[in-house]
């Protein structure tokens, strides 16, 4: 974002406000020491915004960016770090400047939108991976207000920087779409039950099937409650074990009532199959103690 011109200060909104939206921009001077410093937002886009502040920024400088509650509530969205391209001596020694967002691609290091090391980022805010920008927003600012390291009660500052990293990709269409490829690729090999044909026989290889289908059908219950249901292809595609296999599995489960069978062919776990996939998870939890991560890409 160079130093704007007329069009591109028509293409981004004042902030009217009585008063300016605060924010802290962090950044290591010259002489590799911390800076912290108050900063007003001016104007705003999706690709960066406007600021005034008491310092000269070095355009290029690299700043990170932590919202205020009021900035949080006020739906001007902020990425986490951002870049200096303009600065210019204002009044009253005020300087404005233009800073530009990093994406998240950039921010992640082009490794790809931290697979290797976050959770996923749709169960950190906790939504289906099927919802729209305005429930992504909506939730993000709910979770933000409990979790912001302001909140004398209820703050938390990991978990903030957990569900700020999660909207800044979720928040950004074209960032979204490129972790929604990658994730769909890692929970295929995350969810793949067996690795070799003859892993897929024999009892213990039934007992974890029916363990991946109600972990599944769970997981579906708990993120689109308002569509819980799965069918034996999407069974197929997620645990990579062709439906042939998965008749007796069903039929179990069913018969056992942990999963119920509407008449379009397709599944959903009961109240006793959360109860059983609960026991199942807690077992598995006491044998490997560590958190499941979402493995990178190329694990």
């Amino acid at each position: 974002m160079a130093n704007p011109s007329h069009v591109e200060r028509r293409a981004r909104r004042k902030i009217a406000r009585a008063q300016p939206l605060e924010l802290r921009l962090s950044y290591e001077d010259a002489s590799g020491v911390r800076q912290v410093v108050a900063a007003w937002i001016v104007d705003a886009g999706d690709q960066g915004i406007g600021i005034q502040c008491y310092a000269a920024l070095q355009v290029g400088l690299v700043v990170t960016l932590r919202a205020g509650v009021e900035l949080i509530n006020s739906g001007v969205y902020i990425a986490q770090k951002a870049h200096v391209c303009w600065c210019s001596p204002g009044v009253g020694g005020l300087y404005r400047a233009g800073l530009e967002f990093e994406s998240a691609a950039e921010e992640a290091g082009q490794d790809g939108i931290g697979l290797g090391t976050d959770l996923d980022y749709y169960e950190i805010l906790q939504i289906s991976p099927k919802a729209d920008p305005d429930m992504i927003h909506r939730v993000f600012r709910l979770l933000a207000q409990r979790y912001h390291p302001d909140n004398a009660e209820t703050g938390n500052e990991e978990t903030f920087k957990k569900i700020s990293r999660a909207y800044v990709v979720l928040g950004d269409p074209a960032d979204r779409s490129s972790y929604d490829m990658q994730r769909a690729a890692v929970l295929r090999a995350n969810w793949r039950v067996f690795h070799s044909p003859e892993a897929a026989r024999g009892p213990g290889a039934e007992r974890t099937k029916r363990a991946a289908v109600l972990r599944a059908l769970y997981q579906r219950r708990l993120m689109e409650p308002q569509a819980p249901a799965m069918s034996v292809f999407e069974f197929e595609d997620l645990l990579q074990i062709p439906r042939e296999h998965l008749e007796f599995t069903l039929w179990y489960l069913k018969e056992r009532g942990f999963v119920t069978r509407s008449d379009n062919n397709r599944y959903q776990i009961t109240v006793a199959g959360v109860d059983q996939a609960e026991r199942e998870s807690e077992e598995a939890d006491a044998r490997t103690p560590e958190n499941r991560r979402l493995p990178a890409a190329s694990e």
